[in-house]
């Protein structure tokens, strides 16, 4: 009776060890945002080297793993709370506490990147086992390329560039034509002289009907009358005298006079 209590108090023990595990790698997994098959693999990979949990099988071991991030996905308070509470179970056991702590890291650094996001939560379940984090070398580390991909991305561009391409992207742009300004700008162009203008005829030298026709208030049906020429035009017919008709050649004059007889 007394050894199968002690065996059940060793599975149970075991049981309560392997949840501490898969929790806390589900946690150190999760704190990126991205859960990795590497990550996953190395979990696996330790379950099968231990003496204490290669007698689980691989499915227990996933199935356990898989809970916690679903929990954690669902909310990310309940996820942790849950996970933290099965972390504690081995706080009086200093030795699976370790152990746990070195996996946990051996988890962040299974992508080569065990970024500062992981190393915060290892630090949280160091303290929460009662170990120092400087202990295990989980110093906040300076910021890498795939912390702040952004800050990089124009030096990756740059980088692929040719040679060529990169010294004349460097070069000064060329000048800037300025436009032209009026002040620039000869004063003839600037304001043109304009046409001369005829003169117009002033109203006294139209004649009336002409003179009525153009006022807006004109009657259409009118009959425009003749009226006589205006002053100017009487005086310069007055002034130009009628050319005299000059006598005809006497050959002309007898031409006419046989054309006359029958």
């Amino acid at each position: 009776m007394i050894g199968l209590l002690k065996r059940r108090s060793e599975k149970a023990r075991k049981r309560g060890f392997l949840e501490a595990i898969a929790a806390a790698c589900a946690m150190v997994a999760a704190a990126d945002g991205i859960v990795r098959p590497e990550e996953m693999a190395k979990l696996l990979e330790f379950i099968r080297i231990d003496d204490t949990l290669k007698e689980f099988d691989s499915t227990e071991v996933i199935g356990a793993f898989e809970r916690y991030i679903e929990t954690l996905d669902f909310d990310f308070r309940i996820g942790k709370e849950k996970a933290f509470k099965a972390i504690r179970a081995v706080e009086r056991r200093s030795g699976e506490a370790r152990i746990l702590i070195l996996v946990c890291r051996a988890i962040g650094e299974a992508d080569d990147d065990f970024d500062n996001s992981q190393r915060y939560v290892v630090r949280q379940i160091c303290e929460t086992l009662g170990f120092s984090p400087g202990q295990f070398d989980l110093d906040l580390r300076s910021p890498s390329v795939r912390d702040f991909p952004k800050a990089f991305e124009k030096k990756k561009k740059e980088q692929k560039m040719p040679e060529w391409m990169r010294d004349s992207a460097t070069l000064p742009s060329p000048p800037v034509k300025k436009k032209k300004r009026d002040g620039d700008m000869p004063k003839w162009m600037r304001h043109p002289p304009e046409p001369p203008r005829k003169p117009d005829h002033t109203d006294s030298e139209l004649p009336e009907w002409m003179r009525i026709a153009s006022t807006p208030d004109a009657p259409a049906n009118k009959k425009n009358r003749k009226e006589e020429p205006p002053e100017w035009m009487r005086q310069s017919a007055k002034s130009s005298p009628k050319p005299e008709r000059e006598e005809l050649p006497e050959w002309m004059k007898k031409i006419g006079d046989h054309s006359g007889k029958k």
